[in-house]
């Protein structure tokens, strides 16, 4: 049998075969340990993960839940990871390590699904390889905030499966999944504004609000039972300020915000403004509605300069790019196509 190297060669580089999984899987590795290394904790690793640490970082639940079976299996199967430089000298640090690999996987991979859903082009699924120069930009190059939560690729990587499901409009499966994404951080409630913007029809949109009341109803019930949980609270205990208004406001006067907040999403924003114009008005207004009320509950809750804040939203932002430049470069090759017919 004659061996076809072309053929071989284009299978391996295909996007659901070897190529795209070893390269996404590589970078994966390189991107979780660096984050480790690179990044301040914010939150000590080992109380929040035997669920030690105070609110509000105790109701995020989900890493610290994902630890004991983690535990459990590693006893069970007597596996010895080895004593390596920081970040893998401890089996904690192992596990953010793995847990961030994942993560990251499994954002990539939605985005690629995701890509190609909206263009019907396989080929787009490359784009979903852009997700790492986004998670660079967002959580380990952040001018003076490049803060290390447990929760934060955990959030990441649920918020990109839930932005997939609302794409493909499985709304069993991303009920499914809404549980999880709720223990991991609360910005999963936006999620359901994305499902809500890219189906809601004058037909429909009563069944949308009553599927959108149901979650809602299922995230207070969750957070009370969290809150019932873990707060404890004890006299002279600190209060964790969670209005940053004011200080957002004189950030704003600060060129170091200025550069930080341009960064966010490894300035892929440039190519999602150049494109705009080639973008379907539903996907237009789901993410300008989507950043606009991301933007104004972080201005009033948030640091703005931690970009990590808005990670999420690059699985939204890709998919976006992905359909503008697939429509960009249709209307190009069908008008250079006119052109030459009519020479």
């Amino acid at each position: 049998m004659k061996f076809n190297l072309s053929s071989a060669r284009n299978r391996f580089l295909d996007a659901r075969g070897p190529g795209f999984f070893l390269l996404a899987l590589i970078i994966s590795c390189h991107f979780s340990v660096s984050y480790m290394q690179s990044t301040v904790p914010m939150i000590p690793l080992v109380p929040y993960l035997h669920i030690y640490i105070s609110t509000p970082y105790a109701y995020r639940v989900l890493t610290a839940l994902l630890y004991r079976p983690f535990v459990f299996t590693t006893n069970l199967l007597h596996i010895h990871f080895p004593h390596l430089n920081p970040p893998v000298d401890s089996l904690e640090n192992w596990y953010m390590v793995l847990l961030i690999i994942a993560s990251l996987l499994t954002a990539v991979y939605c985005t690629a699904a995701a890509a190609e859903r909206v263009t019907g082009d396989r080929r787009w699924r490359w784009i979903a390889l852009a997700q790492f120069l986004c998670c660079y930009f967002n959580f380990t190059l952040v001018l003076n905030r490049n803060l290390l939560y447990p929760y934060d690729l955990p959030a990441f990587a649920l918020f990109s499966v839930l932005t997939c499901l609302a794409i493909f409009g499985n709304f069993w499966l991303f009920a499914i999944v809404w549980i999880p994404a709720i223990l991991a951080k609360e910005t999963a409630v936006f999620a359901i504004l994305i499902l809500f913007l890219l189906h809601v029809s004058r037909t429909n949109w009563r069944g949308l609000v009553l599927y959108a009341s149901g979650l809602l109803a299922i995230f207070a019930a969750i957070k009370y039972l969290l809150y019932r949980w873990l707060y404890h609270p004890c006299p002279g205990c600190p209060v964790i300020g969670l209005d940053k208004l004011r200080y957002n406001a004189g950030q704003l006067f600060n060129p170091l915000f200025w550069m930080s907040f341009l960064s966010m999403f490894g300035y892929l924003w440039v190519a999602l403004v150049l494109l705009w114009p080639w973008v379907s008005r539903r996907f237009r207004y789901t993410f300008a509605i989507t950043f606009a009320c991301w933007f104004v509950v972080m201005f009033r809750f948030g640091i703005l300069r931690e970009v990590r804040l808005f990670a999420e939203l690059s699985t939204l932002l890709l998919i976006v790019i992905a359909q503008g430049a697939h429509k960009w470069l249709m209307s190009r090759e069908s008008r250079d196509t006119a052109v030459s017919g009519s020479g």
